[in-house]
């Protein structure tokens, strides 16, 4: 598939130059220097002895916003810690990762990977 197909019509035609843009050594480097590291964390409540399982690109950022009551889920207690982080270079595997750890709908499964990783 050339790189002119993938690019919506509304564009119009794309000339060898971008296309040869798109390959370049320099392009991959400039695309690296804006990849973001994703996170799955899993936070704990001691008033509430709750776990919440979320992810995001900058933890003490999301943990300000979970404390301060502005998330929904989060809102009932302002003690949340982080008990449990896994790194992930695509938001797409920290989301599949973070559906993996929900469905399982286990709590002694949260504190067996809460324990694993004080450990």
């Amino acid at each position: 598939m050339s790189f002119s197909r993938s690019v919506p019509k509304a564009f119009g035609k794309v000339t060898g130059y971008y296309k040869g843009f798109r390959d370049s050594i320099f392009h991959q480097d400039y695309r690296s220097a804006f990849l973001m590291e994703y996170f799955v964390y899993i936070i704990y409540s001691e008033s509430s002895d709750r776990y919440y399982v979320g992810q995001c690109q900058d933890i003490s950022e999301r943990i300000k916003r979970h404390n301060t009551g502005r998330s929904k889920y989060t809102k009932i207690a302002i003690d949340w810690k982080v008990k449990y982080t896994e790194k992930f270079g695509s938001r797409s595997e920290a989301m599949i990762r973070e559906k993996d750890i929900k469905r399982k709908k286990s709590r002694k499964y949260i504190e067996f990977l809460v324990k694993e990783n004080e450990a």
